[in-house]
């Protein structure tokens, strides 16, 4: 089969034919896409945006997720569009970026145990829209795979030997798809995971925040110490992440929705809440985009359903605090991948494909639990140091927030 040969049927409905299709364009399903067609799947990816996204959202590469780059001969590349190594050493609290600071922390997450290298893939810091558009082109580097922004799935149909669905492109009349496999990689409001009614386990609204993506020089604040996070507290509580070498940064502000409803953050807004954040009301901010989101620690109680498979946040949702969730995403990716491939090719059975649940399902809730450990550490240093807490209860939250900056043996 190949996914670029489609035919017409007599109601002139386009219908194309491939091993796997993948929904969704972002580092799951462009790394499925990926690791699909080194192995010589067929595969055709559908992702309804017109091109990657312009967003930072993830930023950390860990070092699993480094040693998949390297495997797809992309690791250079990404390395380079990555901060230098000296913002992958700490995390800050502080009251605000111009004020003094609570504690740090020190982050061991390279992978260097007592002196010796146990991987030669490194943990790095770089951006989501720096990043897809490299994994993107090696996809498309492969002659069996097809990928096509600006489709979008309508429906889908999945039983224990196919898979139907049907896409929509703009104006032009709908098509159809005929496929071995799904991989579902739409995210958390997944059509493929609600169309086979697959619930997810876990806490859901655990906090409501927007993502702020501007430009700012906070060079005075940060340059004399460089971090991968700096946490501000009440009454403006934030997180700064510097996204590149250049003023270009991501903050997350957490509001009460009972005060301000999502689209109450306008650029305006935004730039004032940033500006008390970091304590300085007439530094220079461009607001470029505000992302509303809500925080949630769930994992799809099923990630295989027949001929269809969960990946990345259409599988699981996990709470920022470590980064572990584009991270889980590509490594969901690269676990089924090779799955897939043995089993197109007859060289296993289908039930190597149970397995994908097996092993991966525990990892996504293992992941999200700690993710969301790590957010209430983070809560709980705030909460003593915005009720006045002596210098020693603050800097024991700190120290009790070791394991938040500390996970090689997580990751790998």
């Amino acid at each position: 089969m190949t996914p670029t040969n489609p035919t017409t049927n007599p109601t002139m409905e386009t219908t194309l034919r491939t091993d796997v299709l993948i929904v969704g364009g972002g580092p799951a399903g462009l790394s499925m896409a990926a690791l699909l067609g080194r192995f010589g799947v067929d595969c055709v990816l559908v992702e309804r945006r017109a091109a990657v996204n312009r967003h930072p959202r993830a930023r950390s590469i860990n070092v699993r997720t480094s040693e998949i780059f390297r495997q797809l001969g992309i690791l250079d590349e990404i390395r380079a569009v990555c901060l230098p190594s000296e913002w992958c050493e700490e995390f800050i609290y502080t009251e605000t970026l111009t004020g003094p600071e609570i504690g740090r922390t020190s982050l061991k997450v390279q992978p260097i145990v007592g002196g010796v290298a146990v991987s030669p893939a490194p943990w790095l810091l770089s951006s989501q829209d720096r990043i897809e558009p490299i994994i993107r082109a090696r996809a498309e580097s492969y002659p069996t795979v097809d990928v096509r922004f600006g489709t979008e799935l309508s429906s889908v149909e999945v039983d224990g030997h196919a898979v139907r669905a049907t896409l929509t492109s703009g104006p032009a009349t709908p098509s159809t798809i005929q496929a071995r496999y799904v991989v579902a990689a739409d995210g958390a409001g997944s059509l493929v995971r609600r169309s086979l009614d697959i619930d997810l386990d876990g806490p859901t609204e655990l906090a409501t925040l927007v993502n702020c993506h501007f430009n700012a020089d906070l060079g005075p604040w940060t340059d004399h110490r460089p971090a991968g996070l700096y946490w501000t507290t009440a009454p403006a509580r934030n997180v700064f992440q510097k996204i590149d070498t250049d003023d270009r940064w991501l903050c997350q502000i957490g509001y009460d929705p009972r005060v301000n409803q999502p689209e109450d953050f306008t650029p305006e807004m935004a730039a004032a809440w940033i500006r008390r954040s970091i304590g300085d009301p007439d530094v220079a901010i461009e607001v470029l985009d505000v992302i509303p989101w809500v925080m949630a620690s769930t994992v799809a109680e099923r990630l295989r359903h027949d001929s269809a498979f969960l990946i990345g946040d259409a599988a699981h949702q996990l709470p920022p605090s470590g980064g572990f969730g584009m991270n889980t995403a590509i490594q969901d990716a690269h676990n089924l991948a090779w799955k897939l491939a043995y089993v197109l090719r007859g060289w296993a059975g289908d039930e190597l494909l149970d397995t994908y649940h097996e092993e991966r399902a525990p990892i996504a809730r293992y992941n999200a639990d700690r993710s969301l450990e790590n957010t209430r550490n983070v809560g709980r240093i705030r909460k003593q140091f915005e009720a006045g807490g002596n210098p020693d209860e603050v800097a024991a939250a700190v120290a009790a927030t070791g394991r938040y900056g500390n996970w090689l043996g997580m990751d790998l």
